[in-house]
């Protein structure tokens, strides 16, 4: 296990830091903006606010731990919606604004509408709108997501390196 490998692992950083009470990651962190020359292949609306009919339904329409995992209600830029034909959300995608102007990215995909291209054209707006207010566009990938990998690559982002927070169990003294 390289040392990277290492501090981004659970079992060796509680080893390293002692008592851990909250894990999130290991994952890959990928940034950039995406190609301006992609063509994306469904209808995209937004931003709209969080709270929008359209956003709770693709919500419900996903797991929580995909929805845990995407936190896409704590976006601050509106959340970009990718549309099928009845005008039904496939998938949508959002930024939190973090410190140095950093846009964290957050994306999701409606079950019956995986792989078919709805994440792709929904994060290629909202990255697009992100790049274009200045913002350096962060996606993160939990380790063994496959399919955000790809996405990522696809949407032309380059891979940084790995990533892990923890919360450290605090003593009473």
């Amino acid at each position: 296990m390289t040392a990277v490998e290492r501090l981004t692992d659970p079992v060796a950083a509680a080893e390293y830091f002692g008592p851990i009470t909250q894990v999130r990651g290991p994952a890959l962190l990928f940034y950039g903006r995406p190609m301006s020359t992609t063509t994306t292949q469904h209808e995209v609306v937004g931003p709209v606010p969080v709270d929008d009919d359209r956003v709770c339904a693709l919500l419900q329409d996903t797991s929580v731990e995909d929805r845990e995992e995407a936190a896409l209600e704590a976006t601050t830029s509106g959340i970009y919606l990718a549309l099928d034909g009845s005008g039904a959300p496939g998938a949508g995608c959002g930024w939190r604004e973090w410190p140095n102007r950093i846009g964290h990215v957050a994306v999701i995909s409606a079950r019956a509408h995986r792989r078919e291209g709805y994440a792709f054209s929904a994060a290629h707006a909202a990255l697009s709108a992100a790049a274009g207010s200045g913002l350096l566009p962060q996606w993160r990938a939990a380790l063994g997501n496959s399919g955000s990998v790809a996405l990522a690559t696809r949407l032309g982002l380059h891979l940084a390196g790995r990533q892990m927070s923890v919360e450290l169990a605090t003593t009473n003294e």
